[in-house]
């Protein structure tokens, strides 16, 4: 599988980083994670391996082009080759809930059943 290039971006102005910090707070399907939460963190793969399995045997079925998975045909034909992401393409991402709900829905699900196990 390829992998996507790093970008090489310049370090956010105050501004910049004061405007994100807002964003994030009006977010709440999605809050910042504490310093706590990243050193704990560990690999979407590890923790949830199959439906990491899942969604990497979906992917290598996708030959053609199928409406209805939250992306145009352009898009598709767009990154079928894997291109480098640019700025303007981080800029426009939409968030996974909206791009692909039925992911987020059951990876939310499985997140809350773990926690509820606890």
């Amino acid at each position: 599988m390829t992998s996507i290039k790093r970008l090489q971006l310049t370090p956010l102005t105050d501004a910049e980083e004061a405007r994100i910090k807002k964003q994030i707070a009006q977010d709440p399907d999605n809050p910042e994670a504490s310093d706590e939460e990243l050193r704990n963190a560990r690999p979407f793969k590890e923790v949830l391996p199959d439906l990491h399995a899942a969604i990497v045997a979906h992917i290598a079925t996708e030959k053609e082009f199928e409406p209805g998975h939250g992306y145009t045909k352009e898009d598709w034909d767009a990154v079928s080759d894997n291109p480098e992401w640019t700025e303007e393409d981080i800029r426009n991402a939409k968030p996974m809930r909206e791009a692909l709900p039925d992911l987020h829905a059951a990876l939310v699900a499985e997140i809350e059943a773990r926690a509820r196990k606890r």
